[in-house]
């Protein structure tokens, strides 16, 4: 589905800079965890900045009150799991506040 360890690169000031990347432990990690859904969410968050819902974004800006409130319960069973699979393979730029997410969303995506 996806090709794997792809770079995450982004030109910053004329420079490129590398985020980082998803390796297939990343992957086959999320695929059997978080299911299809969640992992194309995490997929495009990671590799186009593109925030998937409300819930998703509370996630990755570590609000777990909204997080909880907005959850429908498939999601509020999968939190502790979309939680791990950041915290161990995701950008740490990425999520963890709403300054990180903001950046992140906010970079020059081609």
């Amino acid at each position: 589905m996806y090709d794997q360890p792809t770079p995450i690169t982004i030109e910053i000031n004329g420079r490129e800079r590398f985020l980082g990347s998803l390796e297939d432990n990343a992957i086959t990690a999320a695929e059997e965890r978080l299911g299809p859904d969640l992992f194309d969410a995490c997929v495009k968050w990671i590799y186009k900045g593109r925030p998937s819902g409300g819930w998703f974004t509370a996630v990755l800006e570590n609000d777990l009150r909204q997080a909880v409130n907005r959850a429908d319960a498939v999601n509020l069973k999968r939190l502790p799991d979309l939680v791990r699979w950041l915290y161990s393979y995701a950008p740490s730029l990425c999520y963890g506040t709403p300054e990180r997410v903001s950046n992140w969303a906010n970079l020059d995506w081609p």
